[in-house]
């Protein structure tokens, strides 16, 4: 019924397989109750991408860009990493971690791609799309991504890369048998609890994306205006200031007017100013912004698929407890089965949650602070131009 990823074998006949890798899930009120536990020997990370380098190969026939990766876990050690490379990574997550939001990178563009202000647009998104991954307490401590940041590659020592890139590839740990890798600890929560909690993020999660989007919109129209319509219009006011301070020189002889002449000249100026401000800092604010929540786009796309596949796990358990547990095999294995799948969508859901809150807190403190100063500067500018009128 939704073999496509293996769920059905999952919940009738678990996995066989043995593994090394574990992942657990725990009770905290804290952390919004049912939550993944770090692991132990590797918690999350920040790191940072830095210095875009346009490199080349096959003679300069192929042209490419590589960027310095550099984090917390990897001490001095700095791995050089193409787009190529991250795309990858995405989708060695997105395979293996069917369950958990794996936000989709920024798109690769063929042309102008290596325009200066494309490509440091580009590093800074890849910079917040690799500490999302990095943030994450299972995806952090995951082979691929420990992989990805730490080995180093280079054009005539690639051998431990490939090595590991297929070790990833080869993993049969994916989709729904990675579930076999994961326990819970029991809380009070029952299993009607757990189930009430995701519907509720199912009524809230198309809402919060469709606005989300609706906001992500606006400010692009936003940001068109203060570049397009009121950088424009202020630049003009200043040309028409300064157009009128050209007329008030005439006048040599009348007292005070070279003394108004020169202040119309600083009105004139204050405008230019703010027209300039329109265009870097009152832009730079709300472009970084609206960059940051339209990540979380990205992140709620990936929830319908998740609630998608728990949803028709929910009523396959229904079905079965309903005719009784002589019907399977294994009843009670399948129970717990569903069970570990039900807390590890929760334990995603509180994750997302309690990011969302920490995040948009940030961004929204943030811009409000940016532009409080963007509106000061603007002010500062008309008050310098005001005081020199008597």
């Amino acid at each position: 019924f939704f073999d496509k990823h293996g769920v059905d074998n999952y919940l009738l006949h678990g996995c066989k397989a043995k593994t090394d890798e574990h992942v657990h899930i725990g009770y905290d009120e804290k952390e919004g109750g049912i939550c993944w536990s770090h692991n132990p020997t590797m918690p999350p990370f920040t790191c940072k991408v830095e210095e875009p380098l346009k490199g080349t190969k096959l003679g300069g026939f192929k042209s490419f860009i590589e960027y310095k990766i550099h984090t917390q876990i990897s001490g001095n050690r700095v791995v050089g990493r193409r787009y190529k490379q991250f795309d990858w990574l995405h989708e060695q997550l997105v395979n293996k971690f069917r369950f958990i939001c794996i936000p989709p990178l920024p798109e690769k563009q063929i042309a102008g791609r290596f325009e200066q202000e494309f490509v440091e647009e580009r590093r800074r998104q890849l910079e917040i799309w690799l500490n999302r991954i990095c943030r994450h307490p299972v995806l952090c401590a995951s082979f691929p991504v420990q992989h990805f940041v730490t080995c180093e590659l280079t054009d005539g020592n690639n051998k431990e890369w490939k090595a590991g890139k297929r070790r990833s590839e080869k993993d049969e740990l994916r989709e729904a048998v990675w579930l076999h890798c994961v326990t819970f600890t029991n809380s009070n929560l029952s299993d009607a609890d757990i189930t009430s909690y995701i519907d509720a993020f199912v009524q809230q999660q198309p809402s919060l994306e469709s606005q989300i989007k609706n906001l992500t919109q606006g400010l692009v129209k936003y940001l068109e205006r203060h570049t397009e319509i009121y950088e424009r219009d202020i630049q003009r006011i200043s040309e028409l200031f300064a157009k009128f301070q050209k007329v008030l020189q005439m006048d040599t002889t009348t007292l005070g007017n070279k003394e108004l002449s020169d202040s119309t000249l600083k009105v004139s100026t204050a405008y230019n100013s703010i027209a300039d401000l329109y265009k870097t800092k009152g832009s730079e604010g709300i472009r970084d912004f609206d960059e940051r929540i339209q990540e979380y786009i990205g992140l709620l796309a990936c929830f319908p698929l998740i609630l998608s596949i728990q949803r028709s796990a929910s009523e396959f358990i229904r079905n079965i407890q309903q005719r009784g547990p002589s019907t399977v095999s294994d009843y009670n294995g399948v129970i717990h089965r569903s069970q570990v799948l039900n807390h590890v969508v929760l334990a995603e859901i509180n994750f997302f949650q309690k990011e969302k809150v920490q995040d948009l807190n940030l961004y929204m403190k943030t811009l409000m602070h940016e532009q409080i100063q963007f509106y000061e500067q603007i002010t500062s500018e008309l008050h310098d131009a005001a005081v020199t009128f008597h």
